[in-house]
């Protein structure tokens, strides 16, 4: 036999599934959390409704600076899980857990390629923030970690063509660098020099943002 949920009495339900003894007392205590229940349940999906309203409402407020910095946030991400577990490319030091996506080329002054994954590469906070950059020894550690050549072809970035992405655009790279993180997350390991170089050329194709 079940036991009332109100008064913990057992009982013989007189319907399936019946919750409750037949006192009165029991009846009208049960309708009322059914009640209450109900209640909560409608006022979690209004404000469910009004969060995600929110939400869709701030999205077509964003400009399309905000959102340039939100994918870049996305492609910082992938820099990190290529490069972690590396040392600083212009320290050298350990970088432990807390460290920058470094920009060779600053993304204010070179916006057209602050995307790119060669012009990325893990940094102490130090070095990017405090050493704006350190320029000389980013470009010096690329060519002693990678080789002349993949510091060259770094060099050369600042050439490629103005970068303009609609925000439609950009809207439709930020899942693909998601699902690049997912992908990255899921190896869960650290790469070689020669696979960070493979990594940066394969999802620069997959983000589809250069042609170089």
């Amino acid at each position: 036999m079940p036991r009332c949920k109100i008064c913990n009495t057992k009982f013989e339900p007189a319907y399936f599934l019946q919750k409750h003894c037949d006192t009165d007392d029991c009846k009208v205590k049960w309708a009322m959390q059914v009640v209450s229940q109900q209640k909560q349940k409608i006022a979690k999906e209004k404000k469910d409704a009004w969060t995600k309203e929110k939400l869709e409402l701030k999205e077509k407020l964003k400009t399309l600076s905000e959102w340039s910095n939100d994918l870049q946030k996305e492609v910082n991400s992938i820099v990190r899980l290529i490069d972690n577990n590396h040392n600083c490319i212009s320290s050298h030091r350990s970088l432990g857990k807390s460290f920058d996506a470094g920009h060779l080329y600053g993304r204010q002054s070179n916006p057209h390629i602050r995307y790119h994954l060669f012009n990325i590469f893990a940094q102490s906070v130090h070095d990017n923030q405090w050493k704006s950059g350190n320029p000389l020894d980013f470009i010096e550690g690329i060519e002693i970690v990678f080789g002349t050549e993949t510091k060259d072809y770094c060099l050369s970035l600042k050439g490629l063509p103005d970068l303009k992405l609609s925000i439609n655009e950009i809207k439709e790279k930020i899942p693909i660098a998601r699902g690049i993180i997912k992908e990255l997350k899921l190896q869960n390991r650290k790469f070689t020099t020669e696979e960070r170089l493979t990594l940066r050329k394969k999802y620069n194709q997959l983000l589809g943002i250069y042609e170089k």
